[in-house]
């Protein structure tokens, strides 16, 4: 992944790759992305049968505002992105709906005497039907015994909450990084669906990060 800070394109921690229209001191409206990736129904019990899940896409603008920083560099940030979808299996591109996410982010570099970056980010999620009809909806011709017609509603999509903790070592020019996540979809107004399994779904990840290159001027120097 790449790490770059210029005046207007930015791609870091603090909120991904984004395309920064407006700043000044405590806010910035940017043009933020999101995605995910495809699926295969032959691969998934519920979904047997019906058609694939192609790449999704997400883009929209994102307005971010510090609700609190200190002189350490730790900061509490609310995130607004509202971005429009879109699904493609590279032929075509289909119109999947819009999604609201706020997010709220605390981030902490340099904890533990400088040894320690770690971050916090809860996202709550809302789409409107046609977003949650890709997810969620059983059209009445792939309905079966256990599987009846659904078709999804719009409102809330599901809660994300995850954790993230870097251990730099300098002198090999690496990074450990740990990440935990945990997603709910307790209380969505889909959670009904013949196709959702499970309200609750976790992720751990370990990952190790070689940093080869970096540019002789640098914004911070934590990265």
């Amino acid at each position: 992944f790449l790490v770059y800070r210029g005046d207007i394109l930015h791609s870091d921690r603090r909120g991904g790759t984004r395309a920064r229209l407006l700043q000044s001191e405590g806010y910035e409206l940017n043009v933020s992305s999101g995605g995910a990736l495809p699926s295969n129904s032959s691969h998934n019990t519920a979904r047997e049968g019906m058609p694939n899940l192609e790449w999704l896409g997400e883009f929209g603008p994102r307005l971010t505002i510090d609700l609190m920083a200190n002189s350490k560099g730790s900061s509490l940030r609310l995130g607004l992105p509202l971005r429009a979808a879109f699904t493609t299996d590279f032929k075509r591109y289909r119109d999947a709906g819009y999604v609201f996410a706020p997010e709220l982010l605390l981030d902490m570099p340099r904890i533990f005497g400088g040894r320690v970056d770690a971050f916090s980010l809860l996202t709550v999620n809302f789409a409107d039907r046609r977003f949650q009809n890709y997810f969620y909806a059983v059209d009445p011709e792939f309905a079966r015994p256990g599987r009846p017609a659904y078709s999804a509603r719009g409102g809330y999509f599901q809660s994300d909450i995850s954790l993230g903790i870097t251990v730099p070592v300098p002198a090999l020019s690496l990074k450990i990084f740990t990440y935990a996540s945990l997603q709910s979809l307790k209380g969505a107004v889909n959670e009904n669906s013949p196709l959702v399994k499970t309200n609750l779904n976790s992720t751990v990840s370990l990952v190790l990060i070689w940093v080869f290159g970096k540019s002789e001027r640098t914004v911070f120097t934590d990265d």
